[in-house]
């Protein structure tokens, strides 16, 4: 992105959700490049309207407002969302978080946090809303059962970097990096994009089993195609794969 506006950035110490938010301020907003920081989230809302439950000033949830055109390949937002996270991350030391397609910040097994990407079209325009959520001194409480990890004990940091310094390090970094992929997303670099998606899939190389709407596909995690989609090796095809609930059967090759 060749613009150097800045971000324009609301800070709040609570909120249902800040992607609820943003969204309900689409109406009242003609300006893009806007981001909803809350400390704490009283409701938060990941895919398919799953809830979770966070602990007070421990987590960075974030939700930021982008318009783009509608010659913008937008299936590809997961994938500049994912870099542009993984890499602030990365960045902070915890070099070993990688993403779980299709929107899983991960460590190890343990899920670091999560991405979550709404947005309507009016015809010509692209108005979206990319909301990330990192956990950075705790936990949060999930509505299902999931092993959990925080950036403190990731990047091995534990008292000496508090919950403020983690969460506008991270947050500065990923609207940095969002910068960077959404200039490569605008100006069609769609192979630099994948390139580095590529190397922070985990699910890649591995069996997997996906469950979405009409259909369940069970094989190997091959390789992510030019619209960001999975592509699956099952037992009689090839299958692409937009998302879905994936869960890792195990490792294939020696990725």
């Amino acid at each position: 992105m060749t613009s150097i506006t800045p971000w324009r950035i609301i800070l709040l110490d609570e909120i249902d959700s800040t992607n609820r938010s943003m969204s309900d301020l689409f109406a009242r907003v003609s300006a893009q490049r806007l981001v909803v920081v809350a400390d704490h989230q009283s409701a938060g809302r990941g895919r398919r309207g799953r809830t979770f439950w966070d602990v007070p000033r421990s987590t960075l949830a974030c939700s930021a407002l982008v318009r783009l055109p509608q010659r913008v390949a937008v299936g590809l937002l997961p994938v500049v969302v994912g870099n542009a996270v993984v890499s602030a991350i990365h960045h902070l030391g915890a070099v070993e978080a990688t993403l779980k397609w299709p929107n899983d910040l991960m460590v190890g097994k343990a899920k670091l946090g999560g991405m979550l990407i709404d947005g309507v079209f009016d015809g010509t325009v692209h108005q979206l809303v990319i909301g990330v959520g990192v956990n950075l001194t705790a936990s949060p409480t999930l509505a299902e059962v999931r092993d959990l990890c925080c950036l403190a004990d990731a990047i091995e940091c534990g008292s000496e970097r508090d919950f403020y310094s983690l969460r506008d390090s991270l947050l500065a970094g990923f609207l940095k990096e969002l910068d960077g992929q959404l200039s490569h997303l605008l100006h069609g670099r769609t192979d630099l994009l994948l390139e580095r998606y590529r190397g922070f899939l985990s699910t890649l190389g591995r069996r997997v089993q996906i469950q979405y709407p009409g259909r369940m596909v069970v094989g190997l995690a091959e390789d992510v195609d030019q619209e960001g989609c999975l592509l699956v090796r099952t037992a009689t095809s090839r299958v692409a794969v937009r998302v879905g609930d994936i869960e890792h059967l195990g490792v294939v090759d020696d990725r």
